[in-house]
């Protein structure tokens, strides 16, 4: 008897995280590295896109000390599969930089949108906006006063 070979091709991760799961543990993160002058905040809304539901997560930085946040990120799925994502630079980055921006990814899996994520994360957009919202802070409040 012939056995028949496996045809799922690659590696079948069953430690899979959801594209929000992801998005939120960003916020931990840089909460930690800024001392909490800075937070990521995730929304999520639900929009309809012809006969789908669309999830999409909005990712917003936010500056306490200041009461002011900036959106940064969107990512969309359908409201059933959290694959394939499609992660983006805000609209508001993407028309305020002169910059190279990433371009809108497609991510059909974890590891790819991670890329992706930490693509636009690292983005000179964004580090701007970072610069900015710690700049404006320490105006308010010096970071090395809180840290002390």
């Amino acid at each position: 008897m012939n056995e028949i070979p496996d045809l799922w091709g690659g590696e079948i991760s069953i430690s899979a995280l959801s594209p929000v799961s992801i998005l939120r543990s960003q916020d931990e993160l840089l909460r930690r590295k800024t001392k909490g002058a800075l937070t990521a905040e995730v929304r999520t809304r639900k929009e309809t896109d012809g006969p789908h539901t669309l999830f999409v997560h909005t990712m917003d930085l936010s500056a306490p000390i200041l009461g002011y946040s900036e959106t940064i990120l969107e990512a969309s799925h359908r409201e059933n599969f959290p694959y394939p994502v499609v992660i983006d630079l805000s609209e508001e980055l993407r028309e305020t930089t002169e910059t190279q921006a990433p371009r809108p990814t497609k991510c059909f899996e974890p590891d790819e949108f991670m890329r992706a994520l930490g693509n636009i994360l690292s983005s000179q957009p964004v580090r701007s906006v970072i610069a900015s919202l710690i700049a404006r802070s320490n105006d308010v409040k010096p970071l090395a006063e809180i840290v002390g």
